[in-house]
């Protein structure tokens, strides 16, 4: 298994990120979590504050609030997106989802806040799609499990220069 310390690099190298993201600063954490009404995980919140390219696949948890990627932005765009279902208006997302992931192929990557877990302090975490009022998709019981798992198809996708590279962050104490 994957040491939670050691993902942030891991996925650096595999991301193949171009630009460095701003990282979360204590402010921005106790702003985005004054907003949704919770504490994100530590994990994530971790993660995001040792990565170099979190952007690449995640909403933005620094202090640019009104970029179009940042985490409250990106919520908003869907939270109160509404359709006309057998005569009633209902809101597009479940109410417990918070989104970490948006993509342009709309398959986004939600918190579920029904999925708590008050052991270890984490949400499940579900793919969505747009629409879809059930659980769609591929689910993880927390964030760690989801790094783990993108980054293990990571490593079975990487050149040999990346995998290498892997290979000695794995090895390093």
């Amino acid at each position: 298994m994957i040491p939670e310390e050691k993902l942030p690099n891991l996925f650096d190298v595999l991301c193949k990120g171009k630009y460095e993201s701003a990282r979360p600063t204590e402010c921005s954490i106790e702003r985005i979590n004054s907003h949704f009404g919770m504490n994100f995980p530590v994990s994530l919140v971790r993660f995001m504050q040792a990565s170099k390219y979190y952007a690449e696949q995640f909403c933005l948890f620094d202090e640019s609030y009104q970029s179009y990627f940042h985490i409250i932005r990106t919520n908003s765009l869907y939270k109160n997106i509404r359709r006309r279902r057998h005569g009633r208006w209902r809101y597009v997302m479940p109410r417990s989802f918070v989104l970490i992931k948006s993509n342009p192929d709309d398959r986004h990557l939600a918190l579920d806040t029904s999925k708590y877990n008050p052991v270890t302090g984490e949400f499940g975490l579900q793919y969505w799609f747009p629409g879809y009022e059930k659980e769609f998709g591929d689910s993880y019981p927390d964030f760690n499990t989801y790094m783990r798992s993108l980054i293990e198809y990571l490593l079975r996708e990487a050149d040999e220069v990346r995998l290498a590279a892997c290979e000695a962050i794995l090895a390093a104490p």
